[in-house]
């Protein structure tokens, strides 16, 4: 069995699954985000404020920035959790807010 499919098998078990590729990416998960953030939180932030949906924002990435393209069986970018809790953090530290959300999308705003 391939390791996409055991985490997609894992997820399924997992209520919120944004943590889970920080979980299998990284021992030190904190030094994964800051280096993630590093390398694409300007880009995101540009996007952001020119009003792109999360899912936007994770192709943009892809297309403009080199991130990888590595996508869960669902279709979905594995970029999309770890943008989440960029963006999140961006809330939480004032510099955005989250304007509309639901089950599959989020959008944000620069405050």
């Amino acid at each position: 069995m391939s390791e996409n499919k055991q985490l997609d098998i894992f997820s399924m078990f997992v209520e919120d699954d944004t943590n889970v590729d920080l979980l299998y990416e990284s021992k030190d998960p904190e030094k994964y985000e800051s280096d993630f953030e590093r390398q694409y939180g300007k880009a995101i932030m540009t996007y952001v404020e020119q009003g792109k949906r999360v899912t936007e924002i994770c192709d943009l990435l892809i297309s403009e920035h080199q991130a990888p393209d590595e996508r869960y069986s669902s279709g979905k970018t594995k970029l999309y959790p770890l943008v989440m809790i960029f963006l999140r953090k961006q809330v939480e530290r004032g510099l955005c807010t989250k304007k509309q959300s639901d089950q599959e999308e989020g959008i944000f705003e620069l405050n």
